[in-house]
């Protein structure tokens, strides 16, 4: 099976010529049946037989130097995609870097050192900090001497330092990673990889930005969502919610694979792995969930996080690595235990309790932070109030408490408290927490649970007015009909207070909220009495009376 070719005494052998293809029909075939079955025996046996040819070429002892690289970064390349064999994988590329740097092959110098920061990412993460700081340094380095000499390959050579600092994400936090790759593109007029710094830190502007490919338009929106997501900014997300779902049913969409490329100067591409088209249609169900939440009169929200959850029943992991069809795997189990807790979070807040009940207290999934906040908000709404105080205490207490649930946790504790002095104490010490959100949703429901322990009825009524505002810029269903309650019997134009409690009491009933329902009504029955609409006053305790006992025998 080898030849020799012989001049003088240098013997070259051709056996790689043969077990190299071979080698890849064996990896074609493994990858097929990790897609349609899974990590079964016959992927191990496919994977097996063509390491066994890999491992074939290297026991030649004539192999080329080049050969023998190749062959080395194949086989290191297949144990990184397939198993945790990474000393294994490690002993068989030191020999292939040794060869790189006897014959000054630098572009393979730096792939080898790209997989070798791989597997020191997995077991020495310290080595792996200083080998990517030297590896970017010398791919900077190459880059300007290639641009010196304006020799082919430029694009190539800063495609290393890109590579370099990808990767050395595993020790440095996301903003300065995205500052380093923003100022060295900035520098090199690299287009899509500035974009790509700016998605990494969630910075983008939210003007349109045109994209050369569906992937990478679909990528930006998301990312501009999510931004005003954090940000409050509700409205503005479902306008760009809009053109996400325009383009994922578009006849002319493209999505082939689950890897997104950004080209430098249109020559090369960085390839990174993002969704396939199917995690893209279950994760835009969730993001629009989350984004139809607040509007809690419309029911939105919760249907599309059902659409999320049905959709999801179908999805199989289609990949064609081992390692990543786990990750892709523990992908669907966080995105499916997210669909459902926005879910309990939608029913809750539409005082759907025996559904957000049936879901909280079905899954198998383990306990974390939001699913106990719900269970402490569900116990809330349902009267039992002892015990969601004692939830919320526990979860303030626990130091490892993400901020935004910490901050709801607090605010809702509050919300509880009989004791007013414990109350302000826990109102002062939240206000900076509060404050210090770029989502000013925080802020407000500060300000609601501030101005109801307040007694200046001026003060209350200027904050009271701001915050009307404000709850229709954020289209927040819910803080709309409180703030409008709250307000009515504050106006001195009876038209306008009573305009405003028909909208709180319509508001809440749309949101199945009948504690608030039964409050603007209570309200809308003062203002009929006052004014001596005796006909309209006839029927709002008519119906107030209808709500309270439906209350009563909620609670009873």
């Amino acid at each position: 099976m080898t030849v020799h070719y012989t001049e003088g005494e240098h013997f070259v052998s051709s056996r790689h010529l043969f077990l190299w293809p071979l080698a890849e029909v064996y990896f074609r075939e493994a990858e097929k049946t990790l897609q349609h079955n899974g990590v079964t025996r016959a992927f191990s046996d496919l994977l097996t037989g063509g390491l066994r040819c890999l491992y074939a070429v290297l026991l030649d002892s004539t192999v080329e130097p080049r050969v023998e690289l190749f062959t080395r970064k194949r086989i290191c390349e297949l144990l990184l995609h397939h198993t945790q064999e990474y000393a294994d994988a490690e002993a068989i590329l030191n020999r292939a870097m040794l060869i790189a740097k006897q014959h000054n092959f630098v572009e393979e110098k730096f792939s080898l050192q790209l997989l070798l920061a791989r597997i020191f990412c997995k077991t020495s993460p310290r080595a792996a900090k200083v080998l990517l700081l030297r590896c970017i340094k010398e791919a900077e380095e190459y880059a300007k001497v290639m641009e010196m000499y304006g020799t082919q390959g430029v694009a190539n050579a800063h495609k290393w330092v890109y590579e370099f600092y990808l990767c050395s994400s595993s020790f440095q936090s996301v903003q300065q990673l995205s500052k380093n790759i923003y100022n060295y593109a900035n520098d090199h007029n690299h287009q899509e990889m500035a974009l790509l710094a700016l998605i990494l830190n969630q910075d983008l502007p939210m003007e349109e930005i045109p994209t050369r490919t569906h992937q990478l338009a679909v990528l930006v929106l998301i990312t501009q969502i999510v931004k005003c997501i954090n940000e409050g900014k509700i409205l503005k997300s479902r306008e760009k919610l809009n053109t996400v779902h325009m383009l994922l049913e578009s006849d002319t969409l493209k999505w082939g694979s689950s890897h997104i490329d950004f080209t430098i100067d249109g020559e090369t591409s960085i390839y990174l792995r993002w969704l396939s088209i199917n995690q893209i249609y279950i994760l835009a169900y969730l993001i629009s969930g989350v984004c139809y939440l607040p509007e809690t009169s419309s029911g939105r929200a919760s249907r599309f996080l059902q659409e999320g959850l049905r959709i999801s029943g179908d999805f199989v992991p289609h990949e064609t690595s081992v390692n990543r069809y786990f990750e892709t795997d523990q992908w669907f189990d966080s995105i499916i235990d997210n669909l459902k807790c926005y879910l309990v979070a939608a029913h809750l807040s539409r005082s759907k309790f025996s559904k957000a009940e049936k879901i909280l207290f079905s899954s198998a999934v383990e306990q974390n932070d939001f699913r106990n906040l719900l269970h402490g908000m569900l116990k809330h709404k349902k009267g039992k109030f002892e015990e969601a105080e004692s939830i919320y205490r526990l979860i303030i207490k626990k130091p490892d408490t993400p901020k935004e649930i910490f901050i709801l946790s607090t605010l809702n504790l509050v919300n509880l408290l009989q004791d007013s002095t414990e109350a302000s104490h826990s109102l002062e010490w939240i206000e900076k927490s509060c404050k210090e959100q770029k989502n000013l949703i925080y802020t407000l429901w500060w300000m609601i649970l501030k101005i109801s322990r307040e007694n200046a009825h001026v003060q209350k009524t200027n904050s009271l007015l701001k915050l009307t505002q404000h709850s229709i810029d954020l289209s927040n269903t819910q803080l709309q009909y409180i703030v409008f309650t709250e307000l009515c019997t504050r106006l001195g134009n009876i038209e306008q207070a009573e305009k405003m409690a028909s909208s709180a009491l319509t508001l809440a009933k749309k949101s199945k909220d009948d504690i608030w329902s039964f409050f603007s009504g209570t309200k809308l029955e003062l203002l009929y009495q006052d004014i001596h609409d005796f006909e309209k006053l006839t029927r709002q305790k008519e119906e107030n009376t209808n709500m309270w006992k439906e209350i009563q025998n909620f609670f009873s």
